[in-house]
């Protein structure tokens, strides 16, 4: 009992004594259990998104003290490195192009952490775009720290900044490429050699493409007759082959040639059923994968359906990929992921998983595409229709961020 006691009076005035006056308690050995780190080098690499502008961009670093306070003053100093991306890229099996001389420039290299204080000021890296690098390139630039004064993390001792460009919001270059795309109720590639255009009275036209010049000629017509009570909707299988929601709701399929050139079939030339009977759904996905075909159904989700390797016939049963995807104007693959344009025109990237089926968080990657009618792809294209019958192309890369006003 007096041994408690005893120990009650020593913790009673130590008490007294720290509500006179701060007490500090050094940790004997603290450096050891204490280190100085970049906290930008956490996010390994760090990825910074600028814009294609004739101004000056500034990405920073700093560093940081991870004991309580700084026993003394801590001298930091900064490198750029960029004959590290090298060995990053052989470690981590990647291709980051080093940024280029010119490109970047880092004034203030040296920086102090104050005794009693846990980090420095940010430091400038002024990064220098247009003229110096690519858009949508992913270029790499490391940032090393050091110091002689304590002991630093290895593990985020180096800040790798990945740097990729996009357009200036507003400023997103375009080429018109045709002038003669008229009213339409689809619009669709044809293996990247023609666009096929059907319009309300059912003339069904073929531009054909010239890979030299990039752009799209005059509409030659294939049929004349295929309108909505007999076509209900029109669409590019997989391979050479045409596909059609007739009057019945039976999805059949046509063979055309491989760049669409007439003669075509007749409505009663088709190859074969896709599938028989009442077949009801709001509309087919554009620009399917090779062997799928993608449907909207009345809830709003998306049927897959597999082909078989003609194109021609349905292949097991559909998985359902449950998100509300009435939620767009517009919706088609681009590659094997889901792009869509909302009505405030904002467009939308829904990335594939293994099994097919596609996120249900989508990224947005442009702002400002409302003004089209129709947007088409086009290999890695975009191609976009505005209402005076005017066709657009963008160079499109899913890296940037595509802000066309």
């Amino acid at each position: 009992m007096k041994h408690y006691h005893k120990l009650f009076m020593i913790a009673a005035m130590m008490l007294a004594a720290s509500c006179g006056e701060d007490v500090v308690y050094e940790l004997p050995d603290g450096d050891k259990y204490s280190h100085l780190y970049m906290p930008q080098a956490v996010d390994c690499p760090s990825t910074s998104r600028l814009f294609m502008i004739n101004e000056e961009q500034t990405l920073h670093c700093s560093a940081f003290y991870s004991g309580y306070d700084a026993p003394r003053e801590i001298n930091v100093k900064f490198e750029i490195r960029p004959e590290l991306v090298a060995q990053y890229n052989e470690a981590n099996n990647t291709s980051y192009e080093a940024m280029p001389e010119g490109s970047w420039k880092m004034e203030e290299t040296s920086a102090l952490i104050p005794k009693g204080g846990c980090t420095t000021e940010l430091l400038d890296i002024t990064i220098n775009t247009f003229g110096h690098i690519e858009p949508f390139t992913e270029y790499m630039l490391p940032v090393v720290m050091t110091s002689e004064d304590i002991r630093i993390s290895e593990e985020l001792s180096t800040l790798y900044y990945v740097i990729s460009a996009a357009y200036e919001p507003g400023n997103v270059p375009s080429t018109v490429v045709s002038e003669e795309i008229g009213d339409a109720l689809e619009i669709f590639s044809f293996n990247d050699r023609c666009l096929i255009a059907r319009n309300s009275e059912g003339m069904v036209f073929r531009y054909g493409y010239d890979p030299e010049t990039r752009t799209f000629g005059s509409p030659l017509t294939l049929h004349s007759d295929w309108n909505t009570s007999l076509v209900k909707m029109l669409a590019k299988g997989p391979g050479n082959s045409i596909q059609v929601c007739n009057m019945y709701d039976t999805w059949i399929s046509y063979e055309w040639s491989e760049d669409a050139t007439p003669p075509v079939p007749e409505y009663a030339g088709y190859k074969s059923v896709i599938t028989g009977g009442t077949w009801v759904f709001k509309n087919i996905v554009p620009n399917c994968p090779s062997g799928l075909l993608a449907v909207m159904a009345a809830d709003n989700s998306l049927n897959l359906y597999k082909l078989s390797s003609d194109g021609h016939a349905l292949s097991g049963t559909a998985a359902t990929t449950g998100f509300n995807y009435g939620q767009y104007t517009q919706l088609f693959y681009y590659g094997n992921d889901l792009l869509a344009i909302d009505n405030n025109g904002n467009l939308w990237q829904h990335t594939a998983k293994s099994d097919g089926s596609f996120s249900s968080n989508p990224i947005q990657v442009g702002s400002g595409w409302e003004d089209f009618t129709h947007v088409i792809p086009f290999g890695t294209d975009l191609l976009a229709r505005t209402k005076d019958g005017k066709l657009h192309r963008y160079d499109f890369d899913l890296r940037g961020f595509w802000a066309l006003k």
